[in-house]
């Protein structure tokens, strides 16, 4: 006998599907006159995720320099995760505030103690997310699954693996993640 979902499960599935949504939507979403989607972070905060980025990629092309690597479609996916991470918690940061104001912070040097701290909370396996996000990460890393052709990512002939692929795929997600909650303020 399957048992019906409770609901405060199917309350936290619509939420997930609807935060989902409305990161979706942030591609086609642009600020006054800019050519650059909302999606994307202000440059000084993107840097090091476009770093973490190039690292994920390079467990893929490690034959590759960081300038091919940073042409191919795995280095653009990890991108994606990464900066799709950043945005799950700026969507709660917003449900959990009523949409308060914060700021990003942009100093380089606490920048980049920021992402060392996410990967000393990795390596003792204590990076912390909530239900909320871990629904819509389930939900991204599904539509991935569903929708991407990896064999587009095999180099030739190499075989590309999957598993390993989904696997940083869900790390990329949870630093992303974790870097948006070091690095914003509420005002």
């Amino acid at each position: 006998m399957i048992k019906s979902k409770s609901k405060i499960q199917r309350q936290l599935e619509e939420q997930a599907t609807s935060v989902s949504r409305d990161i979706a939507q942030l591609t086609d979403q642009f600020t006054d006159d800019s050519s650059e989607s909302k999606f994307y972070l202000p440059t000084d905060v993107s840097d090091p995720i476009y770093i973490q980025a190039g690292a994920y990629a390079s467990k893929f092309y490690s034959n590759f320099d960081i300038e091919e690597i940073i042409q191919t479609s795995v280095f653009g996916m990890f991108y994606l995760s990464l900066t799709y991470g950043f945005q799950v918690y700026l969507k709660e940061h917003s449900i959990k505030t009523n949409s308060a104001p914060f700021k990003y912070i942009t100093d380089h040097e606490v920048l980049e103690l920021a992402a060392k701290k996410i990967f000393d909370l990795a390596e003792k396996k204590a990076i912390k997310t909530t239900n909320l996000a871990d629904a819509v990460f389930e939900i991204f890393l599904n539509n991935l699954r569903r929708n991407i052709n990896v064999r587009e990512f095999e180099f030739q002939n190499d075989e590309f693996n999957q598993d390993l692929f989904f696997t940083y795929l869900g790390l990329s997600l949870l630093w992303g993640y974790s870097f948006a909650r070091l690095v914003i303020i509420s005002q």
